[in-house]
């Protein structure tokens, strides 16, 4: 005989819509609009690693002789310019979602220089605003919104 216990909670997480209706509906009831708003995002970065690791690459050109080997090396310093501007436009991109407002947005490495953190202080007009903005950032790859 096969009992379905019935005192586990179902594992459900949410769907997104369902997250922005309650959003939305928590945002009307308890802020009147417009009203300053407070996002915080964390996006991975990783600005330290890549930079020490292209430092070290320079410094073994420097001692290397053979032209194959440095040609090697220029390749991989090209590769990790590129990892660095793909770290830096993710982090534009969470500036460019404010960029018709007159928001104050600061930004702060983590120690480890894995994470960067946004907090973007912004009048939003309404809670459909807010959810836009939210939306807005959930193409950032890796992004998490507070």
């Amino acid at each position: 005989m096969d009992k379905k216990d019935t005192n586990k909670p179902e594992n459900k997480a949410p769907n997104k819509e369902e997250f922005y209706k309650k959003l939305k509906t928590s945002l009307d009831e308890t802020t009147e609009f417009p009203a300053d708003y407070l996002f915080k995002f964390i996006v991975p970065t990783n600005h330290f690693l890549l930079n020490t690791e292209k430092e070290a690459l320079k410094k073994d050109k420097l001692d290397e002789k053979d032209k194959d080997a440095i040609k090697l090396i220029d390749i991989k310093i090209s590769a990790l310019n590129e990892k660095l501007k793909e770290e830096d436009a993710k982090l534009a991109k969470v500036d460019s979602i404010f960029d018709d407002t007159n928001a104050k947005i600061e930004s702060k490495k983590s120690k480890s220089g894995k994470y960067t953190s946004k907090t973007i202080n912004v009048k939003m007009k309404s809670s459909d605003d807010v959810i836009k903005r939210y939306k807005d950032a959930e193409g950032i790859d890796g992004i998490i919104s507070l």
